[in-house]
């Protein structure tokens, strides 16, 4: 229990604490990904150690709902790495195309160090259908001639970043990218704790 909810609290926090910082300035600072980067990778790294040592045991998967979460958690060990890789890769190349922003790569990335490389795609999955849910949630609230002049706008900004390439004519994203992404991280703990991730990444 202990190690599924000292895996899951710091995440949560991170992922709401990202949002918000988000949603408010359109940046999600270094001070908050680096360091949770760095928190998932000792945190899997230490457990992998104790594993490897003899000084944790791995709990039996049909010990029980606590034991069989503490087994896949403690299952992600040296993946901890590989999940930090695939998170930024995920998101590098639409950021160096303008699609986005390298808070969002660190974001990911940050999260990859937590998740390992399976729950990062799952995750990743889920953002972009919380994100053309919001998206679309968001066109239908804003009216078709509001939606419209938003569109035009957004086109406009972008043209005029291109030609000046300039850090304050960057075009401002209908949609922080770290909103989806907070609502898909709970979802993801919503099906990590009913067990049912190995059923839901079989899906996919």
């Amino acid at each position: 229990m202990i190690i599924t909810l000292l895996f899951t609290i710091p995440v949560v926090g991170f992922i709401l604490t990202a949002a918000t910082t988000d949603c408010r300035s359109r940046r999600i600072p270094n001070w908050l990904t680096v360091p949770t980067a760095a928190a998932g990778l000792i945190f899997h790294l230490v457990l992998f150690a104790l594993q490897s040592f003899g000084v944790l045991q791995s709990p039996p998967p049909d010990g029980g709902l606590w034991d069989a979460l503490s087994a896949q958690v403690l299952g992600i060990g040296l993946w901890s790495i590989a999940g930090f890789v695939v998170g930024f890769l995920l998101l590098f190349a639409p950021a160096l195309l303008g699609g986005g922003g390298f808070g969002d790569v660190k974001m990911f990335a940050a999260l990859g160090a937590w998740l390992g490389i399976s729950w990062t795609i799952i995750l990743f999955v889920l953002t972009i259908l919380c994100a053309a849910f919001l998206t679309i949630i968001i066109l239908i609230a804003s009216g078709p001639l509001q939606t419209m002049r938003k569109v035009r706008k957004m086109q406009r900004e972008a043209k005029s970043g291109r030609e000046k390439k300039s850090k304050k004519a960057k075009p401002r994203r209908m949609l922080p990218l770290a909103l989806p992404t907070s609502v898909a991280v709970l979802i993801f703990f919503v099906i990590f704790y009913s067990n049912n991730i190995a059923n839901f990444w079989n899906f996919l």
